[in-house]
């Protein structure tokens, strides 16, 4: 379950604590961002998305980074797109920032970020730097987000042979298969 991130999410957006991150992972379709979306729905939290662009120079971190508001949800998907540890894997001789001005950035050097809640994704884990997942202070939860559970299936399907069928399946798959 994820009630320990939500219980959090709640005390950031309500004002009782400054911020908190959580790094979601797993194969697509397991409701990742699903559960992100649930989180800002249930808050009324923004969701402002970051995107980083090869073209962007440290100093567009930077920026970027500064003017994220006040009492928001900071999302950053795929980040295993971006980066391999600290290799930088967009296919561009161009890239103009360093993993570290990213780091800097989510540290709070150019903003002190009341009330915010970082959220990154990621389907491998491997690929995302202990600098990121062995710091509580930059993101507390990092939280698997694998197949559904049996019960979870029981839930949606209410079919005992669906229930079968579907087994180790993703989330979306489950879904879809109601219209089967």
């Amino acid at each position: 379950g994820c009630e320990d991130i939500e219980a959090e999410v709640e005390e950031v957006a309500n004002g009782k604590k400054s911020k908190t991150g959580m790094l979601l992972y797993g194969p697509p379709g397991n409701g990742k961002t699903q559960f992100i979306k649930h989180l800002s729905r249930k808050h009324s939290l923004p969701i402002y998305v970051v995107y980083l662009n090869p073209e962007y120079n440290n100093y567009d971190i930077a920026r970027m980074f500064a003017s994220i508001p006040r009492r928001c949800l900071v999302l950053m998907e795929d980040f295993d797109n971006y980066f391999d540890g600290r290799e930088c894997l967009m296919k561009n001789d161009q890239v103009k920032f360093t993993f570290d001005a990213f780091i800097n950035a989510l540290d709070g050097i150019h903003n002190d970020y009341r009330q915010v809640i970082f959220a990154m994704t990621a389907n491998d884990i491997t690929k995302i730097d202990e600098s990121l997942t062995k710091r509580p202070s930059r993101f507390k939860f990092v939280r698997e987000f694998g197949p559904p559970s049996d019960n979870v299936r029981r839930k949606i399907l209410k079919d005992e042979e669906k229930i079968e069928k579907t087994r180790g399946l993703s989330l979306d798959q489950v879904f879809s298969s109601l219209s089967e």
